[in-house]
């Protein structure tokens, strides 16, 4: 069935994704992908993390995802 022209899909503006679960999700995936031997793609979410802990700014978003990922 399709949607009628005049109806669009709104995806809501917050997630109710706290920045704690947020860190427990990266520190999450950095211990499985060590696991599995992904050490690179373990080694961004770790990156991810440590931005989140000590240079994300609430008030200013998120920054160039070329900083944040140490790159």
């Amino acid at each position: 069935m399709q949607r009628s022209r005049g109806v669009k899909a709104k995806m809501p503006m917050r997630s109710g994704v706290g920045i704690y679960e947020l860190l427990n999700f990266c520190d999450r995936a950095s211990l499985d992908l060590k696991e599995v031997g992904e050490e690179d793609a373990a080694f961004y979410f770790e990156q991810f993390a440590d931005y989140l802990r000590t240079d994300y700014n609430p008030g200013k978003g998120l920054g160039k995802p070329s900083k944040v990922l140490g790159m």
